[in-house]
């Protein structure tokens, strides 16, 4: 069972990671479990699913609709339990509407994706009734080091909120991680 003020952080990236990235990935989730962090993600193929297994069950996963991505094959030994569904949730979407670049021209799933990292980065009181439930930090890979791809809506958000992104592309990245949490 996961302690109730726990720390959360927020485990994300492209499906695209290359393999030697998700390995650390699954190393990181390890570590970070064991100092009592729960993880956040989305349960995509990719990052996101390293780290769910790394975190082994000790996580929040926020997934857009029941059932998203449980027949993927890199999803198969996981327990789905701690699972939670997007409910509606007009703050949630406006948070989402308000950091995404082309909010108007998404289709209604990509609408969902993009706010599952609503819930991801700032857990289910959004930062405002619970601001201590935020995530404190994100760890991540995107394909340019930047705020790109499906990743770059929970960069862009973090952003927003003041939250640290460790971003795996860049090389020093894990020192500035290992700096962060001896800090903290």
């Amino acid at each position: 069972m996961i302690p109730i003020n726990s720390p959360h952080y927020c485990g994300v990236g492209s499906r695209d990671t290359p393999d030697d990235v998700l390995e650390q990935m699954h190393g990181i989730a390890g570590v970070l479990k064991g100092m009592g962090y729960v993880l956040r993600s989305g349960h995509a193929d990719g990052a996101d699913l390293a780290f769910e297994h790394g975190s082994e069950g000790q996580n929040q996963i926020w997934l857009p609709w029941q059932g998203f991505n449980y027949d993927s094959p890199q999803a198969q030994g996981l327990v789905h339990t701690g699972h939670y569904f997007l409910r509606d949730n007009w703050m949630a979407d406006k948070i989402a509407a308000a950091n995404h670049p082309a909010w108007s021209k998404c289709s209604d799933a990509a609408r969902k994706l993009h706010t599952r990292n609503v819930y991801q980065v700032l857990g289910p009181g959004l930062g405002v009734v619970q601001h201590d439930t935020m995530s404190k930090f994100i760890v991540c890979w995107t394909k340019d080091g930047k705020a790109s791809g499906g990743t770059g809506q929970a960069l862009r958000i973090a952003a927003k909120y003041e939250i640290p992104v460790f971003n795996l592309f860049h090389a020093d990245a894990m020192d500035k991680l290992e700096e962060f949490l001896t800090n903290v």
